[in-house]
């Protein structure tokens, strides 16, 4: 899409140069973003709105990934992909707590991620105490 607004500002205007045309690919991308993130905030707004205190989702899509694990290391994706659960609640603007929830078979970490209502915090600190206390304490194995 954006390719074709460009072709047609080019046919309407020979005052397009290349600062004005990087100029206005970063403004399209800006007003994109802007929209994506009204979406998604008006999207938790409403579940707020039923009734919901907190969401309960995880914290990442897989458990933790060891220190030396070069297979992530290599693979800047897959690390970005890690976070894609955290990063909506980034951009709504919302508080959000990790809590450790468990060990997956090989002993690496899980966690669940709660979200709150804006200027909710407390809320989210006394769920996450209780989530902990029933999840128990874990203590790693030793690795170095």
């Amino acid at each position: 899409m954006a390719a074709q607004v460009l072709s047609y500002l080019k046919k309407q205007t020979k005052l397009l140069k290349s600062d004005n045309l990087a100029a206005l690919l970063v403004q399209m991308k800006e007003d994109h973003f802007v929209k994506v993130r009204t979406m998604i905030k008006r999207d938790f707004e409403n579940v707020f709105a039923d009734g919901i205190d907190t969401i309960l989702t995880p914290a990442t899509p897989s458990a933790a990934f060891g220190i030396a694990d070069q297979d992530m290391a290599n693979d800047p994706v897959k690390m970005y992909l890690n976070d894609i659960f955290t990063v909506t609640v980034n951009m709504a603007g919302l508080p959000g707590i990790s809590v450790p929830a468990g060990l997956n078979p090989k002993g690496l970490p899980l966690g669940l991620q709660l979200i709150g209502k804006p200027f909710e915090e407390e809320t989210l600190f006394r769920t996450a105490a209780v989530m902990e206390q029933a999840a128990g304490r874990f203590t790693p194995e030793k690795w170095w």
